[in-house]
């Protein structure tokens, strides 16, 4: 399993930059999961288009999925072409239902409707949810393969569940747009003294920090996720690859 990096940003990419988004690969399996601004583009530094199979949103918010229309026109285009030879799956959240409806009948493509009661199959990896703390319905995706696991919180406040949900992963990759001692959970986010007791008592093996705020040093994520929990920890950097 490679993920790489493709956005990072909460709210708004920096210059030359992307929001949430994450390149899966596994075996002949490529799965986007989330596809914010400025991620298309940066996964056509990565692989073609017509090469990726699906994309996974965990929320609507725009941060996550502001470059899924036009990935929705890519998979449109490229099917008329006769460039992608077989159907495109988005898996997108079943609430709210009328953002989920703007993606509905898109040639080329095919919905799954998924919820933290679902358990996915795609290309040998079991994908599960959990329904996290944001404003607007949000889910935390697992997923698995063999003894390897890693887990995505998406934009979640911290909440006792997560734990569980977490535990013994491989790699986390963590959201937080706050620093030590800032209360995000009004906004629905973690900070960085949370995310290092969610890996620490997660037991997870590595942190990958991503969803940053564009105030303060975005260094000073790491060193205070070091503070509480003594694993690797990494600030996600567009393109980088971390191998499962």
């Amino acid at each position: 399993m490679e993920i790489t990096i493709l956005g990072r940003w909460g709210a708004y990419p920096e210059g030359g930059e992307a929001t949430a988004g994450y390149l899966m690969e596994h075996g002949e399996t490529s799965l986007l999961l989330d596809c914010g601004s400025g991620v298309l583009s940066r996964l056509q530094e990565r692989l073609p288009i017509s090469h990726l199979h699906s994309c996974l949103v965990t929320h609507y918010h725009h941060d996550h999925v502001a470059d899924l229309g036009v990935l929705g026109y890519a998979v449109m285009l490229q099917s008329r072409s006769g460039a992608r030879k077989t159907p495109f799956t988005f898996y997108l959240p079943k609430e709210p239902a009328q953002e989920k409806e703007r993606y509905l009948g898109i040639p080329g493509a095919q919905i799954v409707e998924i919820s933290p009661e679902d358990e996915l199959s795609i290309g040998g990896i079991r994908f599960t949810f959990l329904q996290t703390v944001h404003p607007i319905y949000t889910l935390a995706v697992k997923a698995e393969w063999g003894e390897k696991s890693w887990v995505y919180t998406s934009d979640t406040s911290f909440f006792e569940e997560l734990i569980p949900f977490v535990k013994g992963a491989d790699l986390l990759l963590a959201e937080s747009n706050f620093y030590l001692g800032q209360d995000g959970s009004k906004a629905g986010h973690m900070n960085t003294g949370e995310v290092g007791r969610l890996a620490k008592e997660g037991e997870v093996k590595k942190v990958v920090i991503t969803h940053l705020p564009h105030v303060g040093k975005q260094e000073d994520l790491v060193q205070q996720v070091r503070s509480v929990y003594s694993g690797p920890v990494y600030l996600a950097k567009i393109g980088d690859r971390y191998v499962i």
